[in-house]
């Protein structure tokens, strides 16, 4: 046993850790990932030859020193020949890269391959020649020297042709070290041609060169691996400089608009794709926000429409897509982002204009953030014709993911521009309003005549207004707009202002209702009407005439009887129809009046009044009120009863206008 550990402890066990070498670089560039490098197969090449190389060497060596057999010459000269063919082509996949441009490859190639050839053409010579004979003397195993010495020069012809072609390159300046390794694998080989040749003993200077290519390659291999982590640092800083471009923008603009022109127009730049668009969400389907490029639209459209681009992009915009038509429409309704690399292989892809906008590759990503999806993105078609990498799709991931945030806060900065605006608004409106509340009130000799408003936290449509039709008759208002906010108070306006003018010398309260319908129904929005009662009191008379226009009853205190009576004449609400219509719907109806007796006209902000239980107030409660009030004064009598309605709402907001008007006969 200590015999063969002897054997083995010099040279033999030098070609073994050089195998041993040779295996964990070529392990090791598989675990960093460079086996999809063209380089590192060429390394592959390389360490396969010189590993079987290196293997023969061992087992020649340990099988001479154990067991005193000799391999055959023509072993030797194969495995010269394979040796010299494994050098140049670590020389050539070590040169042939340093160059980005491709004649400059295409010469190297020309150079290696040639010396190739050059060295299997030597190795089919030579093994011809000594396959029939056998060597027996030393004198004779020494003439393997000169074939050895035939291959280093050949070898060393090539590889000085290629150092010297790349010695005033810039790119290669620096690995200048490698060269002269190069040099002295080469010298190493030439001088184990002419020891054995000579001395008919060359192992430890094959050894030597052996291990100068083993070093080699074993720089180079940490050359690429010092690239590889260059390179993927300044991508990784390339794209954190992105990042930050992208989101900086993103985060100074506050109108939708822009920010979806100006984040669709850094995503195309991103991964240099052709064309791309936002679409939003809105109304339960998709609309195009931003479109850049020659984008397809993501359905069929008509063949019109694709005449033009400005036409395609119109079309997009006022047909939208629905939830779950296309691409688009899947991921807006799944929130799952699709990534298609090559269209033609997948069947279910539809063209949608094909002939005109073919989509070769493309992506679809969601806009959502805390899983609620704003919208989807898609970019189609790399400038390059590529497709899309995981680099790519990692990229938009990343800028969208601060896009969507990006979005929500412009849409939150848009939403508090218009609450203040519309704040604003409502105050103004809310002002406007409490002006045109009449601040005093009419006096007559026999009638106790008092009126009281509430208003709710929002803008309402009540009024109620007293008009001098003549010296003897006094015209008595009240209306509810059903229209909350602005809209609401500005129908509002128009209806006091039109019935003001209206008023002065008629004595039909039918006809200045209808009058006034006439007027404000054409210019109100779908859905808005108002409710109205008009009275006249006559002051000498002591006579009560009105009309209804879909109001609350008008309600009447019978002092004598000590009950109450509701008239609510025929009539239907302002704003839904006008003409003959409308007026063979309107009535009039009158009542007399006695010492005592109560009128009220109210809206239905006091009847509709809620409590936390959500109870209304009701209208059999507001009568009973108003039987209680027999002898009341009208003031005191509004007041109380603003207290009850109160007292029943508790905390609960206000959340209609409360508008009165009483009357009491003296």
């Amino acid at each position: 046993m200590s015999e063969f550990f002897d054997a083995v402890a010099g040279h033999s066990m030098a070609h073994a850790m050089l195998m041993a070498v040779l295996a964990a670089m070529a392990f090791h560039g598989w675990r960093q990932r460079l086996h999809h490098s063209a380089k590192y197969a060429a390394f592959l090449i390389a360490f396969a030859l010189l590993s079987v190389n290196e293997g023969f060497l061992f087992l020649t060596t340990v099988a001479d020193r154990l067991f005193d057999v000799a391999a055959e010459p023509q072993y030797w000269v194969f495995f010269y020949t394979l040796q010299a063919i494994g050098f140049l082509w670590v020389a050539f996949a070590w040169d042939c890269h340093q160059y980005a441009d491709r004649p400059e490859r295409t010469r190297d190639r020309a150079i290696t391959y040639g010396a190739i050839s050059a060295a299997v053409f030597m190795l089919g010579v030579l093994l011809t020649a000594e396959w029939g004979r056998q060597i027996t003397t030393d004198t004779e195993f020494h003439g393997l020297g000169w074939r050895k010495l035939l291959l280093g020069l050949l070898e060393l012809a090539a590889i000085g042709a290629l150092i010297a072609r790349a010695a005033d390159e810039p790119a290669v300046l620096s690995s200048r070290g490698k060269h002269n390794v190069f040099l002295a694998g080469c010298g190493l080989f030439v001088l184990g041609g002419v020891s054995r040749f000579f001395f008919g003993f060359a192992e430890y200077l094959s050894l030597a060169g052996s291990a100068c290519w083993v070093l080699a390659i074993f720089s180079t291999m940490l050359d690429e691996l010092r690239q590889q982590g260059a390179q993927a640092l300044a991508e990784s800083k390339n794209e954190l400089m992105l990042l930050h471009r992208v989101t900086s923008k993103l985060r100074t603009t506050f109108q939708l608009s822009e920010l979806f022109n100006v984040l669709m127009a850094n995503l195309i730049e991103t991964v240099q794709a052709e064309a791309g668009g936002i679409f939003a969400i809105e109304g339960g389907k998709l609309l195009p926000k931003a479109i850049h490029g020659p984008l397809p639209p993501p359905k069929r459209i008509p063949e019109y429409a694709t005449r033009k681009l400005k036409y395609l992009h119109e079309m997009m915009m006022k047909t939208g897509v629905a939830m779950g038509e296309g691409i688009v429409g899947r991921v807006a309704q799944t929130g799952q982002p699709i990534a298609i690399r090559d269209t033609d292989e997948t069947p279910d892809f539809e063209q949608t204009i094909p002939e005109l906008l073919k989509v070769k590759t493309t992506i679809a990503l969601p806009l959502k953030l805390e899983n609620e999806v704003y919208g989807v993105i898609q970019i189609v078609n790399k400038r390059d014709g590529k497709p899309f990498s995981d680099k790519d799709i990692e990229l938009l991931n990343l800028v969208v993911e601060q896009a969507a945030l990006a979005i929500h806060t412009a849409r939150m900065h848009a939403e508090m521009i218009d609450k203040q605006l519309t704040e604003q608004e409502l105050r103004v409106a809310r002002e406007i309003q409490l002006k045109l509340i009449p601040d005093e009130l009419p006096q007559a000799a026999d009638f106790d005549i008092h009126a009281l408003y509430r208003a709710a936290s929002m803008v309402s449509g009540d009024f109620y207004d007293f008009y001098r039709v003549d010296a003897n008759h006094i015209g008595v208002a009240i209306a509810d707009v059903a229209g909350k906010g602005v809209p609401g108070a500005l129908v509002m306006i128009m209806t006091r202002t039109i019935l003001k003018t209206m008023t002065s010398g008629n004595l039909s309260t039918s006809k200045v209702l209808a009058e006034i319908n006439d007027a404000i129904a054409p210019e109100m929005q779908k859905g808005m009407f108002v409710t109205a009662m008009y009275a006249i009191l006559d002051l000498r008379e002591k006579r009560l005439r009105f009309s209804c226009a879909g109001h609350n009853p008008l309600v009447v205190y019978r002092a004598a009887a000590q009950k109450h009576e509701l008239y609510k004449p025929r009539g239907m609400a302002l704003g839904f129809a006008t003409g003959r219509r409308f007026t063979e719907t309107m009535d009039e109806a009158e009542v007399s009046l006695s010492p005592g007796d109560r009128i009220l006209l109210y809206t239905d902000g006091v009847t509709e009044a809620r409590n936390a239980k959500m109870e209304e107030f009701g209208e059999d409660r507001l009568y009973s009120l108003v039987a209680q009030s027999n002898g009341q004064p009208s003031k005191e009598f509004l007041e109380s009863l603003m207290v009850q309605v109160e007292r029943h709402r508790g905390p609960q907001p206000q959340y209609d206008d409360i508008s009165m008007v009483t009357i009491r006969v003296k």
